[in-house]
């Protein structure tokens, strides 16, 4: 168990940062800097568009509809499902104290 923790606390220590760091410069340098040179392009086409009330054509999605699915698909149904328990749990527990100071 001793060797997994040395292993886990050197992949997740330093050298992980140093090397996600790396990568991004170098994929950053081998693409002529992308990402920055077709920044206004790339922000159009997705903040632009976000709130557009363009009609899509039929059987096409809103870009609010296909950021919502993705970000849906990401966080996971499970962590949505968590926080909004962990929320009504948080008002029980301060509708029961308000209730509790207000009759004394």
């Amino acid at each position: 168990m001793a060797i997994i923790k040395t292993i886990s606390d050197l992949l997740w220590g330093m050298p992980l940062i140093v090397l996600i760091l790396l990568a991004g410069i170098i994929f950053t340098v081998g693409s002529k800097f992308f990402q920055i040179a077709h920044l206004k392009h790339i922000l159009k086409n997705t903040i632009g568009t976000l709130f557009s009330k363009k009609d899509n054509g039929k059987g096409m999605m809103k870009p609010l509809e296909v950021i919502s699915i993705a970000v849906g698909g990401a966080v996971g149904v499970g962590n949505i499902g968590g926080v909004a328990k962990k929320l009504l749990n948080e008002l029980r527990i301060s509708f029961a104290v308000n209730i509790f100071f207000y009759l004394s």
